[in-house]
């Protein structure tokens, strides 16, 4: 079942708001910019100078808008670009969207 134009219009306003915070697009510039492609929650509050508490909340969103993924490893949480390529879609969904409304 293909989603319909408003449906992915509803994606790609959410995918937005997710996107539209400065912390959210430093940890997705931190994440590409990986080397192992993965970064644990420490790494990436050292690096953004943000609170654990923060951090997590900011991760939660991208989690729950598919932006990004976790996997656990002992008491380590590593957090990777969940799927680089739809992303990249739903990006250019939104010039389509934009270019037809």
């Amino acid at each position: 079942m293909r989603p319909n134009a408003e449906t992915k219009g509803v994606e790609i306003v959410r995918l937005l708001r997710v996107l539209g915070n400065e912390d959210r697009l430093r940890i997705l510039f931190y994440l590409s910019s990986s080397k192992a492609g993965e970064l644990t929650v420490t790494d990436l509050a050292i690096r953004n100078g943000l609170k654990q508490s923060a951090l997590s909340q900011h991760l939660t969103k991208m989690r729950d808008c598919g932006v990004i993924a976790m996997r656990r490893s002992g008491h380590h949480r590593f957090y990777r670009i969940n799927d680089p390529g739809n992303l990249w879609k739903l990006l250019t969904a939104l010039c389509g969207y934009l270019s037809v409304h």
